[in-house]
């Protein structure tokens, strides 16, 4: 018998276990949406998230902030979450005055600084209060 035709057993085995952690680490990778808040449902289902159509919007249209509008009138909604770092938590769009207001002057307590613009300014302003968080 042909040696390249008989695999051992264990070689197998770790082939198969390799498959099998390669597709549970796919699966936790995958990006986890907020229940109740309207998201594009095949983002889920790619690593990347929204970041594609996010680079086509920016590639036709050469903006990249009014893709968050397109993405309100899309879901007709005015929260939405887009998944656009990969590994990472959902932006949460809010769109709605009234409610950003609410959040920002009574509900302080509950949300805090969100890590991208500290994340933005950091280099810039290194000791600036800007990227520290509040609690």
């Amino acid at each position: 018998m042909d040696v390249l035709t008989r695999v051992p057993w264990t070689v197998s085995a770790a082939l198969l276990c390799l498959s099998a952690l390669g597709f549970l680490l796919y699966r936790a990778a995958l990006p986890k949406p907020i229940h109740g808040i309207p998201y594009n449902s095949y983002a889920t289902r790619r690593i990347l998230g929204d970041v594609p159509d996010a680079l086509k919007y920016h590639k036709d249209t050469k903006e990249l902030f009014s893709f968050i509008t397109t993405q309100l009138v899309k879901h007709d909604s005015p929260i939405i979450q887009l998944f656009m770092r990969p590994l990472g938590k959902p932006w949460v769009i809010v769109s709605d005055f009234r409610e950003a207001q609410d959040i920002m002057v009574k509900r302080t307590r509950e949300f805090d600084r969100s890590d991208f613009f500290g994340d933005l300014f950091l280099s810039l302003l290194p000791n600036h209060h800007l990227h520290l968080p509040t609690k």
